[in-house]
């Protein structure tokens, strides 16, 4: 629930873009994978492999469930926005402050009954409404005012480490500030803080993976307009300090 935009209103879940394009990271994940299976044939075997890999395919398979559903059933999935068909309430609820939200999953009967506890109206469990998962659906746009209720009066955090106590998954909204400034991602060493000539000492997001054998580090800040241009001529392509000096004559280079 993460990656759900914020809403700007309440008016009963809409459908919303989810912010990312699933094509991009999930060609290059199944590409990556592609590449570590050939290198392991290569390894047992001495010979390469070709890949043929079709971002469209990478993408249509995460949608496994719809193409499943009209297949068999000749019926397109409807549009649920933030619901789930297997959880209720399920989705982004506005929380105190500005544009303020705070994301729950309430996954079972059991969980259910300690979210009414939660927000102090216990006999919301046996409301013949909300008794049941079909019956919450079928009065999801109810539910989810109720919920709303509930959140909107304290902040995400509150509201997380509320819910969180009980077993309920729930998670703040992050805007950028949010996570840098996140108490977790601050205790690991994602972030680290860099000195560059123009601006100064900057947070930078570091390497996301750890690895025992290999230290990882980002090793400096982004370089200045021009500042590798010689080093990448001079070092990695070949160029002569003569070459060079005349490519800076022409004004082949800024």
């Amino acid at each position: 629930m993460s990656g759900m935009s914020s809403l700007t209103g309440y008016q009963g879940w809409r459908p919303m873009h989810v912010g990312i394009s699933y094509g991009d990271p999930n060609g290059g994940l199944h590409g990556a994978f592609a590449v570590l299976c050939a290198l392991m044939y290569r390894a047992r075997t001495g010979k390469g492999q070709y890949i043929d890999l079709s971002q469209w395919e990478t993408s249509t398979a995460m949608v496994a469930e719809g193409l499943l559903d009209y297949s068999m059933n000749g019926t397109q999935p409807e549009r649920d926005g933030n619901h789930d068909a297997h959880m209720s309430p399920h989705g982004v609820f506005r929380s105190a402050g500005e544009d303020r939200w705070v994301s729950l999953a309430v996954r079972d009967e059991n969980e259910w009954r300690r979210f009414c506890s939660v927000i102090a109206q216990p006999t919301l469990a046996t409301d013949p409404r909300f008794a049941t998962l079909s019956a919450r659906q079928q009065h999801e746009d109810t539910l989810d005012a109720l919920v709303m209720a509930w959140t909107s009066t304290r902040s995400p955090e509150e509201a997380t480490v509320q819910l969180q106590a009980v077993g309920i998954p729930a998670a703040p909204a992050m805007s950028n500030k949010d996570l840098s400034t996140d108490p977790h991602l601050n205790s690991r060493p994602i972030f680290t803080y860099l000195d560059h000539p123009e601006v100064g000492k900057q947070q930078h997001v570091g390497i996301p993976w750890q690895m025992s054998k290999t230290p990882l580090a980002v090793q400096r800040p982004a370089p200045l307009l021009g500042q590798d241009t010689e080093y990448v001529l001079r070092d990695l392509l070949g160029y002569s300090a003569e070459e060079i000096g005349v490519m800076k004559e022409k004004q082949v280079l800024t």
